[in-house]
């Protein structure tokens, strides 16, 4: 009989046992870990002629001059609804006729000067975050597109509404009023296409 010697145990230790229970434990946490939640999957995977990288880009790029084309049509819209208003007097000669402003229910010019107000705010607004958007884009860094993400939405959301009202209540019949209304059914797609390049 060998009494200096152990027989060899069939069963496994109990320390084994438990490094690869808990081994399996971390290796099934980290597989749900590498999980993606559905909102923040990609929407879209390809850009329609561009890879994504470079569309997020010329998003950015179009959203910087949208935000400037913005300002300058709330500013003018809001100056245009102040020159015309009924009752008031003007001396000298005008520039450009008026006839395409808003007369009537003095609700509804309100409510053309609220949306123009606030358009002029969101264009500064989307004029900041579009810069900080072409910046982290070409450093890489995601985080930084959030503000853009929010922004770009709520600006998208506002001027969809701004358009509709504006032309259910001025008369199409006149030139500027028929332009901005086709241009921001244009720039509303191409809003909404931007954003889900950035967010993708």
């Amino acid at each position: 009989m060998n009494y200096g010697k152990k027989s060899p145990s069939l069963a496994g230790s109990v320390y084994s046992h438990v490094t690869r229970s808990s081994a399996n434990l971390k290796s099934s946490r980290s597989v749900k870990s590498l999980k993606v939640p559905w909102y923040r999957k990609p929407i879209l995977q390809d850009a329609i002629v561009l890879d994504i990288q470079r569309a997020s880009l010329l998003s950015g790029v179009y959203s910087l001059f949208l935000s400037l084309f913005t300002i300058a049509t709330a500013v003018f819209d809001i100056y245009s609804l102040a020159m015309a208003a009924p009752g008031s007097t003007h001396f000298g000669y005008y520039i450009i006729s008026f006839e395409f402003v808003y007369v009537g229910s003095l609700h509804v010019r309100n409510a053309l000067i609220v949306f123009a107000l606030f358009s002029l705010i969101g264009g500064f607004a989307l004029l900041v975050t579009s810069i900080i958007l072409i910046v982290a884009l070409r450093m890489e860094y995601e985080h930084k597109m959030l503000p853009w993400i929010y922004c770009m939405g709520v600006f998208t959301i506002w001027r969809l509404l701004a358009f509709i009202f504006a032309a259910i209540v001025n008369d199409l019949i006149f030139g500027y009023n028929l332009a901005m209304c086709l241009l921001w059914i244009v720039f509303t797609c191409a809003n909404v296409y931007g954003w889900l390049l950035v967010y993708s």
